[in-house]
């Protein structure tokens, strides 16, 4: 039997909250963290809880919890196939839905487009370094 802890007045199972977390002994959970504790452990549910995914804030912080997900999910396949491969199916649906794209695939952060120009003169232009 999966071993229970008490967090914000709820048990959960303890792989799920400390894989989401990253920490060994979490102590609380923030909103986000609580609602996806729920579709791993209730899988079966993650088409109810679609809408109330699409509202979460997208962070770092959440991304690198759903990759956490998926890494341990593949570490412990072979103990319990069919709870990892629900829990790595319901992570990558969620960072699908959320970020278009799986981390482990294109990587953690997407490379950042070119700052536009602002049409500012440079430092040349202004003291009239550059002939025209």
């Amino acid at each position: 039997m999966a071993r229970k802890i008490t967090l914000n007045g709820e048990k959960y199972d303890y792989s799920v909250v400390s894989v989401i977390t990253g920490e060994q002994a979490p102590e609380k959970l923030e909103k986000w963290q609580e609602t996806l504790a729920y579709v791993l452990e209730h899988p079966e549910e993650l088409p109810f809880y679609l809408e109330k995914i699409v509202k979460l804030r997208k962070s770092d912080k959440l991304r690198l919890a759903l990759v956490r997900v998926q890494v341990f999910s593949d570490i412990h396949m072979s103990e319990n196939m069919e709870t990892y491969q629900m829990w790595k199916y319901t992570a990558e649906n969620i960072e699908m839905l959320l970020y278009g794209s799986l981390a482990l695939e294109k990587g953690f952060k997407e490379k950042r487009k070119e700052k536009k120009k602002t049409g500012k003169k440079s430092e040349k232009e202004r003291t009239g370094a550059v002939k025209k």
